[in-house]
């Protein structure tokens, strides 16, 4: 038996929310809304009109997720040493997560996010680390994330310590990942189980036209061995590829407040549904589900649902369900 259910591994943030008025930038996008930008007017002061303050980052987000869907979770993440890496701290060992792998050294990660229209522009700030992953017990899935420049010392631990094992690998790379390039994830991407991303950083991996046809997108992401692909596409909804068949899924019927840890939410509400025993059709539905209550309200972790309230929203709304891609 496994000491964990799940580790993740990857960066934790200080996010702080903007709230812009929709009068006060204007959003500029191409004609079929594939590509779209937020203006503001150079050198002014715009007014924000609520702030919001919460813990972050893609390994903490998934930790929480992992942990409110009942399952026994622990982190590998690195921590600056001031009272910003205290509050992370403490709200990890509150959502009942395991710390025995987290590291505290320099400062601490923050992101300012600027939400307007629904929508949020991020911008990160990445302390500098020198990462080190201590040896991990055994756990039955891995979700490895977003790291910042030295991420190839994570990737090659990880794989030296999983190599002989059965372990479920999880790949949602983050910028620095994703901006390396595709060759630089080759050894993870050939031992993964499962990569996750949304359609415009599927698009840019692969060196392609965002207007390229998901199939495409999907099949090119396994291309490295991967077995499956998971694409988002924000309003659009979701698109998995298992090996052999291609699924869409639609949202989740919800009012948008804003959507900082959508992604985030998404990958954790399917992980967790594989690691239950469901297919990828109905992960799929239960990863909407999940990001549908995130975006439902502010913050990262404030709408994570347990494993009661996703299954209750699953049987409200039936109709919401991934089906097969045929043409």
């Amino acid at each position: 038996m496994a000491a964990f259910n799940v580790i993740t591994i990857g960066d934790s943030a200080f996010d702080t929310i903007h709230f812009i008025d929709e009068d006060e930038a204007r959003l500029v996008c191409n004609v079929r809304k594939q590509l779209c930008e937020i203006c503001f007017d150079y050198a002014d002061k715009i007014p924000v009109k609520e702030i919001f303050e919460s813990v972050g980052g893609n390994a903490a987000n998934a930790a929480v997720g992992f942990s409110r869907l009942g399952l026994h979770a622990a982190i590998y993440t690195e921590i600056g040493e001031d009272e910003i890496g205290e509050s992370i701290m403490r709200k990890l060992k509150d959502e009942h997560i395991n710390l025995k792998y987290v590291r505290r050294q320099g400062k601490t990660n923050q992101s300012a996010i600027i939400t307007t229209n629904g929508e949020r522009t991020i911008f990160s700030y990445h302390e500098k680390r020198d990462y080190h992953l201590p040896k991990l017990e055994s756990s039955d899935y891995i979700y490895l994330t977003s790291l910042k420049t030295g991420f190839d010392k994570i990737h090659e631990a990880l794989l030296e310590q999983i190599r002989s094992k059965k372990t479920f690998l999880v790949y949602n790379p983050g910028t620095y990942q994703l901006k390396a390039g595709m060759v630089a994830s080759q050894a993870i991407l050939h031992r993964a189980t499962m990569v996750i991303m949304n359609r415009e950083e599927a698009a840019s991996w692969l060196k392609l036209p965002i207007t390229t046809d998901i199939k495409s997108l999907l099949f090119g992401l396994t291309k490295f061995g991967t077995k499956s692909a998971v694409v988002t596409d924000g309003h659009d909804g979701g698109y998995g590829f298992d090996g052999i068949n291609y699924y869409f899924c639609p949202i989740y019927p919800q009012h948008i407040i804003e959507t900082t840890g959508a992604g985030d939410s998404f990958a954790t509400g399917l992980s967790a549904a594989l690691f239950y025993g469901a297919s990828l059709k109905e992960a799929m539905r239960w990863g909407t589900i999940n990001s549908a209550s995130v975006v439902s309200t502010i913050g990262s972790q404030t709408g994570l649902l347990t494993l009661y309230e996703l299954k209750k929203r699953a049987k409200l709304h039936e109709s919401v369900c991934a089906s097969p891609i045929l043409t």
